[in-house]
């Protein structure tokens, strides 16, 4: 008998800001930027390689901004090891997401080479874009939200992005060891205030995004202040997350995951997995017995980087998988198993049949989502439906649709008569 599916819809606030450039210029009036600046300055900005809402838009407000004030601003990719870790890929990456110079103003430096600012106290190595680092200021830029594997006062934004993402493949694997031995917030600490005493940082341009994943707000902060409000920023970060409403589910299909959409592919925050690599801990939702990917994201130009989270995978997800920005990726991170291959599913057909067949008699709860940031709507079968969770806005349309499969095997949705 095919499972009925339902449409079930989440109401998030509809507060994202909508001028974006003036967010930008106000912040920088508040914090007295152009009092800094002077003409021919050079400013690197950093940027990196998440799918940030508006990014470019906010990137090319800045740019004007700096060369108002006669700066000659360039942009830096500030990614680690992602895109392939090379100069090339990380070029055609951030022009790819819409940073040419046509669109926001300012050339992209893309360079590997880096340069040692020294080592902390537990031994490891600092390094910093060149480029940023021999530039006359430098401004980061960066979406503050949860990180996908650790819980700390602070976890991804400026500050990670000035110790990982600027320290290009050498910094980001040298700090990510430094996270095996002596912890995350540590090492993460140790590392930026030595690059802070290094560079002349303008200020870092934080942004948090809501449920919706709009610009909720735009924050500039100086150097002094960066632990203090990225914290305060991750709080209400975390506070806006959208999650998947559901207790416990017997099968979570995901369409795609990618780099654009989270540093793990699909982000543990949301599916429930951020302690434990296969399943939930004792405290995260919802419990997915089995999670399946579809697809990779076109923007992820084949870094399937947490795909090891899943247990199963489309045939189509293994064929479009690029071995080697994946693999450079996950081994730069430490973290080899979100390279791991999850079970090879031929098509829809099969994946779902070898989830039920482990699963209990008679009952199948199944919610199918995009990705992990598009939230607003889901599929949920019946069965799903009573584990449904109280909290928040949620609708559930009445209209119910059959999962039917085509001649390849893959679902689609009839309407039940």
């Amino acid at each position: 008998m095919p499972d009925t599916m339902r449409l079930v819809r989440q109401i998030f606030p509809d507060d994202g800001i909508t001028d974006h450039a003036e967010a930008v210029r106000s912040e920088l009036r508040r914090l007295g930027v152009a009092s800094k600046l002077r003409p021919g300055m050079r400013v690197a900005i950093g940027v990196g390689s998440r799918g940030i809402a508006h990014y470019a838009e906010i990137v090319a407000s800045l740019v004007s901004a700096l060369r108002a004030g006669g700066a000659q601003p360039f942009i830096v990719p500030a990614m680690g090891s992602h895109a392939g870790g090379t100069a090339e890929s990380q070029q055609a990456l951030l022009i790819s997401a819409g940073f040419d110079l046509g669109q926001v103003g300012a050339p992209i430096r893309s360079s590997m080479e880096t340069v040692s600012l020294g080592r902390t106290e537990a031994g490891f190595d600092v390094r910093l874009d060149r480029s940023a680092l021999e530039a006359d200021a430098l401004v980061v830029v960066n979406r503050v939200k949860p990180h996908t594997d650790f819980y700390a006062p602070v976890e991804s934004g400026i500050l990670k992005m000035l110790a990982i993402g600027l320290g290009k493949r050498e910094g980001a694997a040298e700090c990510h060891r430094a996270f095996v031995e002596d912890g995350f917030y540590p090492s993460l600490g140790a590392a930026a205030r030595l690059i802070l005493s290094k560079v002349n940082l303008l200020c870092g341009l934080a942004i948090v995004e809501n449920e919706r994943h709009e610009t909720l707000k735009i924050e500039a902060i100086g150097a002094s202040d960066l632990f203090d409000r990225e914290s305060a920023l991750l709080s209400l970060a975390r506070s806006r997350m959208a999650r998947i409403p559901f207790r416990r589910i017997d099968l979570l299909v995901v369409d795609e995951i990618g780099k654009d959409i989270s540093g793990s592919g699909m982000d543990p925050n949301v599916i429930g997995r951020k302690r434990y690599i296969r399943f939930a801990a004792e405290d995260e939702y919802p419990k997915a017995r089995f999670i399946y990917v579809r697809g990779l994201s076109a923007s992820t130009h084949g870094n399937a980087t947490g795909i090891g989270i899943a247990d199963l995978i489309h045939e189509r997800v293994y064929k479009d998988i690029d071995f080697s920005a994946t693999n450079t990726n996950c081994l730069t991170s430490g973290t080899p198993y979100g390279a791991a291959v999850p079970m090879r599913m031929r098509d829809d057909r099969a994946a779902l049949e070898a989830a039920r067949a482990a699963c209990r008699p008679g009952r199948f709860r199944i919610v199918r989502v995009r990705n992990t940031l598009a939230l607003d709507e889901m599929w949920a079968s019946e069965d799903a439906l009573v584990e449904l969770e109280s909290g928040g806005v949620v609708e559930v349309d009445d209209e119910r649709f059959e999962l039917r499969y085509g001649a390849d095997g893959d679902f689609f949705l009839g309407q039940v008569p």
